[in-house]
C-alpha cells in the first residue's frame, strides 16, 4: 500500500477553492447533477421490484403514469430549473475573483432548494398515482420504493470526491440479486434503513452543496463580508481575510463531517445485523460493495483480486477433491467459518481507520495523524492478506500431497486468466499461489493512486492565482507552497 499525501494544502489553496466552490459545486453539475435528474422508467421498475409483484398489466399502467410524470418534468425543466441555471450563469459572469455577496449567495441557493422542492413534488405526484392506480395492496410497496427515491434524489446533489450516489447499503443488498429467503431475513432492517436515511442523506446533501453559503455567512459575521480586491491587495488587510476565510472553511467542513458520521453510524448498526442474518459468503460480498463506496479512505479492496477472494475458492476446490464421507470436509467449513470471522473483523478496523482518515482530511489535521492512521491502515490491510494465506496453507493441507500442486497450479492459472480479462493485467501469486495483489499501488496520471484524488497541478494552481488577482511576489510564494505540497 502506498502512502498519499495527508498534508493540509497549504492555506492559499484552501482559500482558493473556497472561492472557487461556488463554481464547482454549483455550475459543474446543471440539471443532471445538482438538480435531481427525473425517476427513469427502468429504475422505477427495479425500485417497484423490490417490494411488489406485479403482472403485465399493472406495468401498461404504470408507463402511461410515468409518460405524464416525463412530461410534467419537462415543462420543469423548460422552467424553474431554466431559470435557475440562468442564475447560475449570470453569477459565475460577475465573478471578479471576490467571494459573490451573501445575497447573491442566498439568493442562488433558494433558487436550488426551490426547483430540488420542486423535483420532489413531482416524484410525490408521481408514486401517489401509482398507489391510487394500484390500489390498497400495492400501497406498502410503493410506499418504499418512494422513500428510496427521494433518498437517492438527494443523493444525486452531493458530486465529485463527497458524492454519496451508489454507497447506501440496501442499494448494495438489492444489486446482489437476493434469494426471497435472504430479503425476509433483513426485511426490518431493510425498513428501518428507507425509513431514516431519506433524512441523513438530506442533511448531508443540503450541508455539501450549501457549504459556500455557509461560509460567507460565517465571513459576514466575523466583519469580513463584501470583501474587495483592494482588501485582497492589502497585506494585513489580506492576511486577516484570509485566515477567516480559512476559519471559516473549516468549520463548515467539520459540518458537513458531522452530518456524515450520523449517516454512517446509522448503516454500520445495520450492517451488524446483516452480518448476524446473512449466510457468511454473501454477507462479505455485499459487505465489500457497499464499504468500497461508502468509505473509500478505507481501501476495503487493498489486496483482493478478481470478484472474490481465493480462500472461497480454494475451500470449494478442496471439498470437491475430498472423499464424500471424509471428516475433512468439516474441517473445510470450519476453516472457512473461521476466516469469514476474522476476514469480517480486519475489514471493520480498516472502515474505523478509514472514517478516522476522513475526518483527518475534512479537519485538515496536517501530516503528521494521516500518516499514522495509513500506517494503521496498511498494517490492517497487510494482516488480511496474511490472513488468506495461512487459511489457504491449512484447506491445501487437508489435500493428498500428490494433489496438491496441481489444485494450486490450476487455480492460479485461472486467477491469472480471470484478473487479465478483467483489466489486462496480470494476477501476482502469492503464499499458496492464489493470485493476490501484493505489489505497491501504481501512481496514475497526477500522481494519484487507486481511490486517491489528484493533486492540485501546476496549471489548476495558476488558474487559482487569476482568480485571486495576486501580485507577483504572492504568486512566487504560492508557487513555492505548491512544489513542497506535490
Amino acid at each position: 500500500m502506498q502512502h498519499h499525501s495527508m498534508t493540509s494544502l497549504p492555506r492559499l489553496l484552501v482559500i482558493a477553492v473556497a472561492l472557487l466552490g461556488i463554481r464547482t459545486a454549483a455550475f459543474g453539475q446543471g440539471a443532471s447533477g445538482e438538480v435531481p435528474d427525473p425517476l427513469g422508467l427502468r429504475a422505477t421498475g427495479e425500485l417497484f421490484d423490490r417490494y411488489l409483484e406485479l403482472e403485465d398489466s399493472d406495468w401498461l399502467l404504470i408507463e402511461a403514469i410515468h409518460d405524464d410524470y416525463l412530461a410534467d418534468f419537462e415543462t420543469l425543466r423548460n422552467g424553474p430549473i431554466a431559470d435557475f441555471l440562468k442564475v447560475g450563469r449570470e453569477l459565475r459572469a460577475s465573478n471578479t475573483g471576490m467571494m459573490p455577496s451573501l445575497k447573491q449567495l442566498e439568493g442562488y441557493f433558494d433558487g436550488w432548494r426551490s426547483v430540488v422542492g420542486s423535483v420532489h413534488r413531482l416524484d410525490e405526484r408521481f408514486f401517489a398515482s401509482v398507489k391510487a392506480t394500484l390500489g390498497e395492496e400495492a400501497v406498502e410497496g410503493v410506499e418504499r420504493a418512494r422513500l428510496v427515491r427521494r433518498r437517492q434524489a438527494d443523493a444525486a446533489s452531493v458530486m465529485g470526491g463527497l458524492s454519496l450516489r451508489d454507497t447506501s447499503l440496501d442499494d448494495a443488498f438489492w444489486s446482489m440479486t437476493p434469494a426471497a429467503e435472504e430479503v425476509a431475513a433483513v426485511d426490518d432492517v431493510l425498513r428501518g434503513l428507507e425509513s431514516s436515511t431519506p433524512r441523513l442523506v438530506r442533511a448531508v446533501a443540503v450541508g455539501t452543496v450549501e457549504s459556500v453559503l455557509e461560509v460567507a455567512r460565517r465571513l459576514d459575521r466575523a466583519g469580513y463580508g463584501g470583501v474587495t480586491e483592494a482588501d485582497m491587495n492589502d497585506g494585513d488587510r489580506g492576511r486577516e481575510v484570509m485566515a477567516a476565510v480559512s476559519e471559516a472553511y473549516s468549520n463548515a467542513m467539520s459540518e458537513i463531517y458531522d452530518a456524515r458520521v450520523k449517516l454512517m453510524d446509522r448503516e454500520i448498526a445495520a450492517a451488524r445485523s446483516f452480518r448476524d442474518r446473512l449466510e457468511p459468503g454473501r454477507w462479505r460480498k455485499i459487505k465489500r460493495r457497499w464499504a468500497t463506496r461508502s468509505f473509500p479512505e478505507a481501501r476495503i479492496d487493498f489486496g483482493i483480486g478478481g470478484d472474490g477472494p481465493g480462500v472461497e475458492k480454494l475451500a470449494a476446490e478442496v471439498r470437491a477433491l475430498l472423499p464424500e464421507d471424509s471428516r475433512d470436509r468439516v474441517i473445510v467449513d470450519e476453516i472457512l467459518s473461521v476466516w469469514y470471522r476474522n476476514d469480517d473483523r480486519l475489514t471493520d478496523q480498516m472502515i474505523v481507520l478509514g472514517r478516522d482518515i476522513m475526518r483527518v482530511l475534512f479537519e485538515q489535521a496536517g501530516m503528521q495523524n494521516g500518516l499514522a492512521l495509513e500506517d494503521e491502515l496498511e498494517a490492517a490491510a497487510r494482516s488480511r492478506q496474511a490472513l488468506q494465506v495461512k487459511t489457504n496453507e491449512s484447506l491445501i493441507a487437508l489435500l493428498p500431497e500428490a494433489s496438491r500442486e496441481a489444485v494450486m497450479s490450476d487455480l492460479a492459472g485461472r486467477e491469472a486468466m480471470g484478473d487479465a480479462e478483467r483489466d489486462g493485467s496480470r494476477a501476482g501469486v502469492a503464499g499458496v499461489g492464489v493470485g493476490i495483489d501484493d505489489v505497491g499501488l501504481e501512481a496514475g496520471p497526477g500522481g494519484s493512486t487507486f481511490r486517491i484524488v489528484n493533486p492540485v497541478t501546476a496549471d489548476e494552481l495558476e488558474f487559482m492565482l487569476d482568480i485571486l488577482a495576486l501580485e507577483a511576489v504572492d504568486r512566487d510564494v504560492a508557487r513555492s507552497l505548491h512544489v513542497d505540497y506535490l
